[in-house]
């Protein structure tokens, strides 16, 4: 039984801020879990040359602070429990951590889905954000910053919490749902350190050294060390877009003529435009416009309201958006990819015909409600659908909004401010979710994921650092074509390759993406299939680079196609009984070309653990291909488990 122990942060003896010189890392502080069964370092900073005293759990070590004031301390391992303290002194300066951990600690690191939060899946699990309270699962996450100069010894903000009812929903969705398995699994605390920030690209997570072999990159992060430059640049970014948002509002009929207030029936709304919804307008004869456009819906609340609060569910809209009903405003959001949810009191509301408006600022590109979206109104157990007929009129038609520079994207950046501040820090292993920033150049970010992982064990000097990758699941529209091009399908097969170094392994996600969206709801399964992973590799058994391993545990990976007779005998890195997604007859999303590269639709059949294919339209097979599509909706291979078989396109051997 776990249980928090309240106390500040730090507890600092007097005279400490007047020029002491003993200090902690921000990883060092209350709430800490430290990594079990392995030795665990504790470091700081004191006046050079000090003696530093560590007491924890009845034993004291020592350690003297070199000539930049650096100390450092190895405790044995430990055995999971807590809460513990930890009592840190040199001279008369002393500092007190309250509520330590020992278990099992994770790095999360990677792009948006691998930041996105609980509170942003709630409507996908509901009763764990309203009923949860896991003590003894924690998580620190990084503060979002970058440094092109230098590693950063310490990260400028950031604690540890609890994921408490209160505080659950800011963890990672997926790092809270991996670490809710591995917590019940080990009955041991688990940390997550959260190392990610959206849109990056992995050459921001690369260290210099590593991005010699890439000239535009290193030249990238050479040219932004200048801090002047970087200045120059976000500040020129700023003007420009405050410009395009002042002139947009200037320009906006609907803004200064208060069309927010307009009743739906109203002379002035009769002739606008009409529109389905969800939808785009470009697609719906009103061309491509950029600026503001403003939207209206009626909506009948046909019996008198005793809802207190209601709530409105708006999809996603592309690009922004302010809302109101019956021209109260109720909410807004300033970019395209959060879910819309916006909760207002219900008074509001009356009985009769209520409006609902929006105006929405479309900067680039085609602009419009997310189809596959929910969009109604929330009255207790009452649901209204919004979808249908909309009124629509351009209050401001503008080119499209000014790129950004995105400084913090830049490589090296994110590596030195982000991940090196963590390497002195005892760890499990490494769970990485990022790609979809990089699907424009396949070849390159193979190798930049094992330079990546290159780094990592370097950084925390351990060649047999657990690695686990999340493959990028299934996205955007289906392809019925065979031989199509995919960028994402090819991202995948660059992620597999990391499997090639030791103690690797990649999650497949085919099934848990949505078509409509870069960050799918269906969180928990990703964080399932990587406990599983790391249960293997690290909790019961070698994984899948090792020895021995639970093959259900693991999707199944084609290892080479082999031509016999007129079909091709797929191999598989797990040999393990597959079968026919269930519900599906036969197997599918299987293609075939010769020697001219032309794919074509083939047949496909298990025998044990292979899969044999053919097709009278390829006499003699050159390579093959599996779910090699953005979005495989049609691929049904599995393991008995039910886990989805990874994509491929392989070469076929004679």
């Amino acid at each position: 039984m776990f249980k928090k122990i309240l106390g500040s942060c730090l507890f600092l003896m007097s005279g400490f801020w007047a020029g002491a010189q003993l200090k902690l890392p921000r990883l060092c502080s209350d709430g800490m879990v430290l990594q079990s069964s392995q030795p665990v370092p504790v470091w700081g900073w004191a006046e050079k040359g000090s003696t530093v005293h560590v007491s924890f759990r009845g034993k004291q070590y020592h350690a003297r602070a070199g000539a930049d004031g650096r100390w450092r301390v190895s405790l044995p391992a430990l055995s999971s429990g807590g809460p513990d303290q930890m009592l840190i002194a040199s001279g008369k300066q002393k500092i007190l951590i309250r509520d330590i951990l020992v278990g099992q600690v994770w790095v999360l690191s990677g792009q948006s889905n691998m930041e996105h939060d609980l509170n942003s899946v709630v409507e996908k699990y509901p009763s764990l954000l309203a009923d949860s309270s896991y003590e003894a699962i924690r998580q620190f996450k990084v503060p979002g910053t970058y440094n092109f100069k230098q590693e950063q010894k310490d990260y400028p903000a950031g604690s540890w919490t609890a994921a408490t009812h209160e505080k659950i929903g800011a963890f990672t969705a997926v790092g809270f749902f991996f670490a809710q398995q591995l917590y019940h699994d080990t009955h041991q605390p688990v940390g997550i350190i959260n190392i990610s920030l959206g849109g990056s690209p992995i050459e921001a997570w690369l260290p210099e050294s590593a991005l010699k072999k890439y000239p535009e990159d290193e030249a990238e992060l050479l040219r932004f060390k200048n801090d002047s430059l970087i200045a120059a640049v976000e500040q020129g970014d700023q003007k420009k877009a405050a410009a395009w948002a002042a002139g947009l509002n200037r320009q906006d009929k609907g803004e200064h003529q208060g069309w927010q207030r307009l009743d739906i029936h109203s002379a002035e709304v009769n002739g606008w435009f009409s529109m389905s919804v969800p939808g785009y307008w470009a697609d719906q004869g009103l061309g491509q416009v950029n600026g503001v456009v403003w939207l209206k819906k009626s909506v009948l609340l046909r019996h008198p309201l005793t809802a207190k609060k209601a709530r409105l569910m708006l999809g996603r809209i592309v690009d922004a958006d302010s809302v109101f009903v019956n021209g109260v405003y109720v909410g807004s959001t300033t970019y395209q990819y959060p879910r819309r949810r916006y909760d207002f009191n219900a008074d509001v509301l009356h009985e009769g015909i209520n409006t609902v408006t929006i105006r929405l600022v479309s900067q680039a590109d085609k602009g419009g409600l997310v189809p596959d979206k929910p969009y109604a109104l929330v009255l207790d157990q009452d649901t209204v659908s919004l979808a249908g007929r909309w009124k629509i009129k351009v209050g401001a038609a503008r080119a499209p909004a000014p790129g950004q520079t995105f400084v913090r994207w830049k490589p090296g950046g994110l590596y030195n401010a982000m991940m090196a501040p963590a390497f002195s820090y005892g760890v499990k292993g490494v769970i990485w979710y990022q790609g979809e920033s990089n699907t424009d150049n396949a070849p390159e970010y193979a190798l930049k994921l094992k330079d990546l992982l290159a780094a990592l064990r370097a950084g925390w000097h351990s060649e047999s650092l657990p690695f686990l990758v999340v493959q990028l699941p299934n996205f955007m529209t289906e392809s019925w074509d065979a031989g199509a091009s995919s960028a994402w399908a090819a991202l995948r097969q660059a992620q597999l390759s990391i499997l090639s170094q030791p103690r690797t392994d990649v999650a497949v996600t085919l099934g848990l993406g949505e078509w409509n969206d870069v960050h799918p709801y269906n969180k928990k399964p990703v964080g399932e299939r990587l406990f599983l992973l790391a249960k293997d590799m690290c909790y019961s058994g070698a994984g899948l680079n090792g020895a021995s391993f639970v093959p259900l545990h693991h999707s199944p990976v084609a290892r080479d196609a082999q031509l016999l007779g007129d079909s091709v005998v797929i191999h598989f890195r797990s040999p393990q009984p597959l079968r026919i997604r269930p519900g599906d007859s036969s197997l599918d999303h299987f293609a075939l070309a010769g020697a001219d590269g032309k794919y074509y639709w083939a047949h496909a059949e298990i025998k044990g653990d292979q899969v044999w294919v053919h097709s009278p339209q390829v006499k003699v097979p050159r390579s093959v291909r599996y779910g090699w599509s953005d979005n495989p909706l049609r691929a049904n291979l599995e393991n008995m488990a039910g886990l989805p078989a990874a994509p491929f396109e392989l070469t076929v051997k004679e």
